[in-house]
């Protein structure tokens, strides 16, 4: 759904996606509009979003402009302390999804999550 507006983009953007208890989309927030090959975002400007919206569970989604959608580094760490924070909040992370050029990947689908 998301794939034609993120692969054209020329820096990195992080989209967070906030879900009921039956996983029904409540919202979407733009959180973060990076370099072109870097994001910073904290998770906690993602939890205070969950929040807002009463979410019990969230999707992180964000492009890499280069069209490769591998995980970097940061990525795997950003991952890691956002699904922390969600385990003290009872709102998981379930999953993040990373864009490249027609293809990407998922965290939870590789088992990184």
């Amino acid at each position: 759904y998301y794939m034609e507006d993120f692969r054209h983009l020329e820096q990195e953007k992080i989209l967070l996606l906030l879900l009921d208890n039956k996983s029904n989309l409540l919202g979407e927030k733009v959180i973060f509009t990076g370099t072109v090959n870097a994001s910073i975002v904290s998770p906690r400007e993602i939890y205070l979003e969950a929040l807002k919206f009463h979410a019990v569970g969230i999707i992180l989604l964000h492009n890499h402009p280069s069209g490769d959608p591998t995980p970097s580094d940061a990525d795997r760490r950003m991952t890691r302390k956002v699904r922390e924070a969600g385990s003290f909040l009872d709102i998981p992370l379930l999953d993040h999804i990373v864009l490249g050029d027609k293809n990407y990947v998922s965290f939870r689908e590789k088992g990184y999550l």
